[in-house]
């Protein structure tokens, strides 16, 4: 089968003339054109002895687009379904489906809800669970989004699930790009060498201020303290309902009852505080050297 398919493609590129054959050259268009049919036109050329000239950048990747969360891109990926990701040297197309607009969404949401109610004369009306996964995951629109690099905010990669991030410059319902492909290192290396400073996993982070430090601590002991009481609570509560408890009088009572509200939670903070913003974040390249991102210290 792939002998006959070489022979034909081979037979259809030697009826062109040269001028044909080094447009389709120097274009490069591997979405028109497979990877395949490149090799037999460099092999008619050769054959032809004429000079093979440069071809424009541009590289293809097929796969397909995931709702996940790569952090520290913004939001999830918007786009949905098989696509494709094409590198040139201008930018990156990418070309799948992607969801529509917060507006758009609860106008045909709002549509199927009530039409659903007309037509069955109030019988049936489907609910907010199987709109939301129709709007997310069914009714998407189609479109090729042309991105310069410039307007890359940055990207990310998580080898072990196979996927690349690209968030850019976009409407919020287009962007990010959350993408899963076998070749996740090729996309990954080939966004380096167009723009390594965009690299999220290699920009350095601005120094902590101290105010910002003590907020973020806050933060975390407020809700440590408040997950820890709910925790004592219905401890005490369940215990008192099963064994029964006597009154709390002064002495170790209060001693535990301060160290499981208080201080353990104050503790817990300031570790989880320090070990967040004091870790080196080490990014491993494609040829396998190490670039180390440090984080300032509190």
């Amino acid at each position: 089968m792939a002998r006959g398919l070489s022979k034909h493609i081979k037979s259809q590129m030697e009826k062109k003339d040269n001028n044909d054959l080094l447009k389709i050259w120097t274009e490069n268009n591997r979405e028109e054109f497979s990877d395949q049919t490149f090799d037999i036109i460099e092999e008619i050329l050769r054959s032809r002895s004429i000079p093979i000239p440069e071809q424009k950048f541009m590289k293809i990747f097929y796969g397909r687009f995931r709702k996940k969360k790569l952090r520290p891109l913004r939001d999830y990926g918007n786009y949905r379904g098989s696509g494709s990701i094409t590198f040139t040297d201008k930018g990156i197309h990418i070309k799948g489906r992607h969801v529509m607009s917060i507006q758009a969404r609860w106008r045909i949401g709002l549509a199927m809800f009530f039409g659903s109610l007309i037509v069955t004369c109030g019988m049936f009306a489907p609910g907010f669970i199987l709109i939301y996964l129709i709007m997310e995951y069914l009714w998407l629109k189609r479109k090729e989004t042309v991105v310069s690099y410039i307007n890359i905010i940055n990207y990310v990669a998580k080898p072990k699930k196979y996927l690349v991030g690209i968030d850019y410059h976009a409407p919020k319902w287009c962007t990010p790009a959350v993408f899963k492909s076998a070749r996740w290192s090729e996309i990954l290396e080939t966004l380096r060498e167009k723009i390594p400073q965009r690299d999220a996993e290699l920009i350095v982070r601005p120094p902590l201020s101290p105010k910002l430090a003590l907020w973020i601590s806050i933060q975390i002991f407020m809700v440590l303290y408040v997950l820890f009481f709910i925790i004592f609570s219905l401890t005490i509560w369940i215990f008192d309902c099963l064994f029964g408890i006597p009154e709390i009088k002064y002495g170790i009572d209060v001693i535990i009852i301060v160290f499981f509200i208080w201080i353990l939670p104050l503790i817990l903070s300031i570790i989880i505080a320090r070990k967040k913003y004091r870790k080196k974040r080490v990014a491993t390249r494609i040829d396998g050297s190490e670039v180390i991102n440090q984080r300032r210290y509190l």
